[in-house]
């Protein structure tokens, strides 16, 4: 038999309802965590996450600019300049914000010796056209997502 306190209350009940609405916390703790553990990573064909460094480095040799004999290293800073300056400059196009990219790439292009004109104008659009895939990507998966929540909400 269950013991009730003095409201008469079922403790066993009660302390079942607190455990359960401990797991629940916890559970939207940790999809938080793995949403912010996630952030800034591609889904890639198989649709598994991949950092953006990761995808580049795998795919810069495919890419139409690419220049017979140039290492990642080379293109790397302005990937990191279109990835970057497209959350900076989310609701301009390209174009509009071009020479700011420039300049941004031409003041932290590191080691590389690659010129903007050479190569890493388009190796910053391809990012930026990326990043703009993925966010793009993203806000479809999420109303999909959103749909289904609200669809199994009104089945209810």
């Amino acid at each position: 038999m269950a013991n009730r306190n003095q409201s008469g209350q079922d403790q066993g009940g009660q302390n079942r309802t607190q455990q359960s609405s401990s797991q629940q916390s916890s559970s939207q703790k940790s999809s938080s965590m793995e949403q912010a553990q996630n952030a800034g990573r591609e889904r890639n064909t198989m649709g598994q996450t991949e950092s953006p460094t990761s995808y580049w480095r795998n795919q810069y040799q495919n890419e139409p600019y690419y220049s017979q004999g140039q290492s990642f290293d080379q293109y790397e800073p302005a990937y990191r300049t279109g990835a970057e300056g497209r959350s900076q400059y989310s609701g301009q196009r390209f174009e509009e914000v071009e020479s700011n990219l420039r300049s941004e790439y031409e003041s932290n292009h590191g080691s590389s010796t690659m010129s903007w004109d050479q190569g890493a104008k388009q190796a910053c659009r391809a990012a930026w056209d990326r990043a703009d895939q993925m966010s793009a990507s993203d806000r479809d998966r999420q109303s999909s997502s959103d749909r289904q929540s609200s669809d199994r909400k009104s089945s209810r």
